[in-house]
């Protein structure tokens, strides 16, 4: 028997010209939902936790109750990614406020224990509910 008989390749003058453009078209939708998913998720991953931190910094008062203030949008950003990532981005952060503003870390700030209300809460339940966020991930694979 000749090793070429034993091959298989298709005819590729017998296949629809239609059905390969149909089928390349179905990968293509495939790849780009999958693209679209992704982007939305990290997307809506940047954009709920900063407004979870905010809702709980800055409308129901928390940083004004213990002292603190206000935050801006960067500030925001900020820290809910600190809250979020895990302890060697805690450490990239703080590295980079360290060489952006040195005397940052000179500053004081008189820091009170809040209002028990159930305003504050709240605002302690959000913020904790984002600050657990790396531990969840990290027990659902180890579970997984």
């Amino acid at each position: 028997m000749d090793a070429h008989t034993d091959d298989w390749s298709p005819d590729w003058t017998k296949i629809n010209p239609g059905c390969l453009f149909a089928g390349g078209l179905g990968f293509g939708a495939l790849v780009a939902g999958g693209a679209m998913f992704f982007a939305a998720m990290v997307a809506a991953a940047l954009l709920i936790g900063p407004f979870f931190f905010w809702l709980s910094w800055n409308v129901l008062d928390l940083g004004a109750a213990v002292g603190i203030g206000e935050l801006g949008f960067w500030a925001i950003v900020l820290a809910t990614v600190f809250l979020v990532v895990d302890w060697s981005g805690k450490t990239i952060i703080a590295a980079i406020v360290m060489l952006v503003d040195p005397n940052w870390y000179q500053a004081e700030a008189t820091l009170q224990w809040p209002e028990p209300s159930f305003k504050h809460f709240i605002a302690v339940m959000i913020l904790a509910g984002l600050a657990s966020f790396p531990h969840a991930q990290r027990k659902r694979e180890v579970t997984a």
